[in-house]
């Protein structure tokens, strides 16, 4: 998720995925405070949050984790840390024309002429919608994979067609592959 032009602040849902090996939000536009709960990301071996708008203190609790000889650690460069969060103008760029919600951490979408309420995505839901995307493909190419031998053959009309006067057909019976 590095140089992906991404606002506003670090989810805090983040340190709940606890079997998270790497993060790196390198090289975006995110602001304010390093969250405490990315120090419970103990399985991470690697964070990258450098080159953004960070600023405060580093939380005594990712202190502890970037201590470990196991951690790839890049997150002071180009930074803040260790001075107080100011506001920021706006910073044009790819994300001109888009509304955000008054703390600046929500994508709002634009509103309707049917006077419905505009919607929110945070970036956490946006990574949560794409994960669940790849996982549905996934299992599809499996099924698929599992049942491929069937499927070149009903494609050939090998065993299982059957034709009589009035209609062709085919017996199909899933079984997987071995």
């Amino acid at each position: 998720l590095s140089g992906r032009y991404f606002t506003g602040t670090i989810p805090t849902e983040y340190g709940l995925i606890t079997t998270l090996v790497a993060l790196d939000l390198s090289d975006n536009l995110l602001t304010s405070v390093i969250p405490t709960e990315l120090g419970d990301l103990t399985a991470a071996s690697s964070f990258q949050l450098e080159s953004n708008m960070l600023c405060a203190q580093l939380p005594t609790q990712l202190q502890a984790l970037s201590a470990r000889d196991s951690v790839e650690w890049a997150v002071a460069a180009g930074n803040s840390l260790g001075t107080p969060c100011l506001p920021l103008p706006p910073t044009p760029g790819p994300t001109d024309g888009l509304n955000y919600d008054d703390n600046g951490d929500h994508l709002i979408a634009p509103s309707s002429t049917s006077g419905v309420d505009s919607s929110s995505v945070t970036f956490g839901e946006v990574l949560a919608i794409a994960s669940c995307s790849i996982a549905a493909a996934v299992a599809v190419a499996a099924v698929a994979f599992r049942y491929r031998k069937q499927a070149a053959a009903l494609l050939r009309f090998g065993e299982g067609h059957h034709h009589d006067d009035e209609t062709d057909y085919i017996e199909l019976s899933m079984v997987p592959d071995d």
